[in-house]
């Protein structure tokens, strides 16, 4: 697994099939509201505020509704926005902050590591990014999908869980997806 100043990385590049993703939904969002990385108590509150209206009023109720796209669309452009910020120095950014970037990475990679840890057979683990870990195996399937309660006690996070039929795998970040009637679906 590689560890450096961004996120945990990890592949097995090229073709699987029945590969489980679990992602964390809006990770670095949560990092920097768990954590209050912004630079004053109201911003953290404020940001903390549209981080919560997004996971839980709009992100998962969208998909019929096209006002609720353009909100979370908004809503996530302006919650991505300090983990770039934090690390861009420019005479107009006022969110440069070095040592809040590093940390919001580091913490990140301990919390995906932490869900790719839990998988007893690093062989099916297929991928680690940023946010999310793929396996494939019932064993691996089963320990994550235990995770998946155990860090929303201990941390408040949610994660997401997405069946991919089949998906090729070129490097981190990078990879094709299929339904079970081999069509690319993204």
């Amino acid at each position: 697994i590689q560890f450096g100043k961004g996120g945990a990385h990890y592949i097995v590049p090229g073709h699987h099939k029945n590969v489980y993703a679990f992602d964390f939904a809006s990770l670095y969002p949560y990092i920097i509201s768990k954590w209050q990385l912004l630079k004053t108590p109201t911003a953290n509150k404020r940001y903390s505020e549209k981080r919560d209206y997004r996971v839980n009023e709009v992100k998962h109720k969208k998909k019929d509704n096209p006002e609720l796209q353009n909100v979370d669309r908004g809503l996530k452009l302006f919650l991505n926005a300090p983990s770039g910020a934090f690390r861009i120095k420019s005479a107009y950014s006022t969110m440069f902050d070095p040592a809040a970037g590093e940390a919001m990475c580091y913490i990140g990679q301990l919390l995906i590591s932490e869900l790719a840890f839990a998988c007893p057979e690093f062989k099916n683990l297929i991928e680690i990014n940023t946010d999310s870990v793929f396996v494939v195996g019932d064993a691996n399937i089963k320990a994550c999908r235990e995770m998946i309660g155990k860090m929303h006690e201990r941390y408040g996070l949610v994660l997401e869980e997405e069946f991919m039929p089949e998906i090729y795998v070129r490097d981190v970040n990078n990879y094709l997806m299929y339904d079970e009637n081999g069509e690319l679906t993204g």
